[in-house]
């Protein structure tokens, strides 16, 4: 018995024009958006499925372009808290006291600090671990906020011997408030926990928790000499009326021979800025890879959708469907397809945003507001949506090629030349153009975003030769 026929959907105009006479008219026609309806009737499920590929490559773009946006607004806004002062002094060396004068001339309020790095020992249970040391005076931060428990401790350390942890240490060695720690020589009372750090100012400190305390417990420690990894800092606040970067320049020329570092909120925001960047673009990368590899998935089932649907693209080519038409239909469901998953990776990658902002809010230095990115994101989902959608167009232009002839005879499924043929190449250039916009977006500046699009070509070059 001869195979039962594929169903079919009706091609019936569905609207007193006609069916429309060209591609882009189709994709805008009623009778388009129908028949593409009634033909996934048996597929919607499995295309449903093939759609989540392109979700973690979108949902990782818009997540991470969406917390650069959010931190940098907050940075433009709050640069001064990033440093917690106008203006930061640092040396390896103490101060002299002449210097010291030239120094905080005309500040309003000024701030010592001595930090070094050193180990701290729990003697309830023998063990120590390697921490910087911070011991400061006066009011600093004088910009931004402190969160402790108590919440008392940040100010009562700097009158009473004690000292202030990190979180972690206490969970490390079961320790709790109240418990006597070895710092030295010394031993000094837990008096609190610190929640929310103050501004790092050694460049040093990343390495190892941080523990605060008065200055006057740490000068007697004998660990603030040169040859050590110490570190002294005036934090200095300015009136309205003086412009920080003027102060550090004219510093900087009445000190010439000095080695100090100083460093003003533009320049924190600056270093910040750079790092962010640097993060940003190598996770970007990675989103990227992950958007191209989903496209690909995506691509590989329309071409197995395609190869199961050829008798249907047959009986409309008999039934007097040109080939654009029928390509349209197809067309569709590939776009309806790209869009689905683009917007679910979107929705998917604003959760992820929001939700490291609300989880992680309290430990930055500054207050970043819980807010999509809503320019971002339309960026980065449009982008991701045309890469989608170029890699889907590949296999789709077999359709036009299809022949009458293939519901008689299995070999004949294209008609004459080469699906890929020069039509090929326009959807070549929108998937150049999709990648570079998203390579862009990631990096937008120098020849990075071109040469990581050169080595996907080439990837795929290699690839397409090895597959011949």
């Amino acid at each position: 018995m001869p195979p039962a026929e594929p169903s079919l959907p009706v091609v019936q105009p569905s609207s007193p024009g006609g069916l429309p006479r060209n591609l882009w008219s189709a994709l805008f026609h009623r009778w388009t958006w129908r028949m593409a309806w009634r033909d996934s009737r048996s597929q919607r499920m499995r295309l449903a499925v093939f759609s989540m590929a392109i979700v973690s490559g979108i949902a990782a773009l818009v997540s991470i372009h969406s917390l650069k946006s959010s931190m940098e607004d907050g940075i433009q806004g709050q640069a001064k808290a990033l440093l917690g002062s106008d203006l930061m002094v640092s040396s390896r060396q103490a101060f002299k006291p002449e210097e010291e004068k030239s120094l905080t001339a005309g500040a309003i309020r000024v701030s010592h600090e001595a930090a070094f790095s050193s180990m701290l020992s729990f003697p309830a249970n023998g063990s120590a671990r390697l921490v910087q040391v911070r011991g400061l005076d006066g009011g600093y931060p004088f910009y931004g906020t402190v969160r402790t428990t108590p919440a008392d401790a940040w100010a009562r350390f700097r009158q009473e011997p004690g000292i202030l942890v990190e979180p972690a240490l206490l969970e490390q060695f079961s320790a709790k408030i109240g418990d006597k720690l070895k710092l030295g020589a010394k031993e000094l009372p837990i008096l609190g926990v610190v929640n929310k750090a103050p501004p790092r100012s050694n460049r040093f400190s990343g390495f190892a928790p941080e523990v605060y305390t008065g200055i006057d417990q740490v000068e007697g420690m004998g660990r603030l000499g040169g040859s050590s990894l110490s570190m002294r800092a005036l934090h200095l606040e300015l009136p309205a009326t003086v412009d920080s970067k003027k102060r550090k320049e004219s510093l900087r020329q009445d000190h010439p021979e000095s080695s100090w570092r100083l460093e003003t909120p533009d320049d924190r925001q600056e270093t910040v800025g750079e790092a962010l960047d640097r993060f940003q673009q190598f996770l970007g990368i990675i989103g990227l890879a992950s958007l191209v590899l989903g496209a690909i998935g995506v691509a590989g089932a329309i071409h197995a959708h395609i190869a199961r649907r050829v008798p249907v693209v047959a009986v409309l080519r008999c039934l007097g469907c040109p080939g654009d038409l029928a390509f349209g239909i197809y067309l569709a469901q590939a776009v309806a397809l790209g869009l689905l998953g683009a917007l679910l990776g979107a929705a998917l990658g604003i959760g992820l945003q929001m939700g490291v902002l609300a989880v992680f809010s309290g430990s930055f230095p500054i207050t970043v507001e819980i807010a999509p990115q809503w320019a971002v994101v339309a960026r980065t989902t449009s982008a991701g949506f045309l890469v989608c959608c170029g890699f889907a167009l590949l296999p789709l232009l077999r359709i036009r090629n299809i022949s009458p002839a293939a519901t008689l005879r299995e070999g004949a499924t294209v008609s004459g030349r080469r699906a890929a043929g020069w039509r090929a190449w326009p959807v070549y250039l929108l998937l150049v153009g999709a990648l570079v916009l998203l390579a862009r977006l990631n990096d937008p500046e120098g020849i990075r975003p071109y040469v990581l699009v050169a080595g996907l070509a080439a990837a795929f070059a290699v690839l397409f030769a090895v597959a011949k």
